[in-house]
């Protein structure tokens, strides 16, 4: 598969994976795979709230990626709702 048709999530630790982009998917089912995924890596507390941030900006977690703006190639970052400037990012 090429990295095209795929998005990288970021873990608020810096850690990556890549899992393939699907424009119809939700961005909080993205985000929940996401947090299961980190957790179960040890890179992230699945206990926590987080966002999903692309771009610097949190993403509404009801819209597709598509209607999020968020092409494939895309870098996603996990982010902590409870760290300042962090979860706290600008929603647009």
């Amino acid at each position: 598969m090429s990295e095209s048709h795929e998005i990288t999530l970021v873990a608020p630790n810096g850690a990556k994976f890549e899992q393939p982009y699907r424009a119809q998917e939700t961005v909080e089912r993205v985000l929940d795979h996401a947090v299961k995924e980190f957790g179960r890596r040890h890179d992230l507390d699945p206990n926590k709230p987080y966002v999903l941030a692309y771009d610097g900006a949190a993403l509404e977690n009801s819209l597709t990626l598509a209607a999020a703006g968020v092409p494939a190639g895309a870098q996603l970052n996990v982010r902590s709702k409870a760290i300042p400037g962090d979860g706290a990012c600008i929603r647009s």
